[in-house]
């Protein structure tokens, strides 16, 4: 199982931040998706809302005050791809790693 405490993952945005998923990510993407796959769809699906809401979860530990309409201001055509790409591998280092039966 992956360490409770996550160092995060990088990203250039306005300036270097970055993106930690912790235990009140997960609850959050499970309050609105339901499930964290369903919330994993959102992002390979392209939804807009989708990404900026798993920015917003991925910066609100490095800055509690963040609002979702800040996050968005931070995502540009420029570096969509560096956003999506940063978020996934964030909540993929965050996730448990399966044990061998569920593999």
């Amino acid at each position: 199982m992956n360490d409770i405490r996550q160092t995060g993952i990088k990203i250039n945005l306005d300036k270097e931040r970055k993106l930690i998923y912790d235990l009140n990510a997960f609850c959050d993407l499970e309050e609105k998706y339901g499930t964290v796959e369903n919330a994993m769809q959102e992002i390979q699906k392209g939804s807009m809302l989708g990404i900026r809401y798993f920015l917003f979860l991925g910066l609100k530990n490095e800055d509690e005050q963040i609002t979702e309409r800040e996050v968005g201001k931070l995502i540009t055509t420029e570096n969509m791809k560096n956003v999506i790409d940063g978020t996934t591998k964030a909540i993929n280092i965050s996730l448990p790693e399966a044990s061998d039966e569920k593999k």
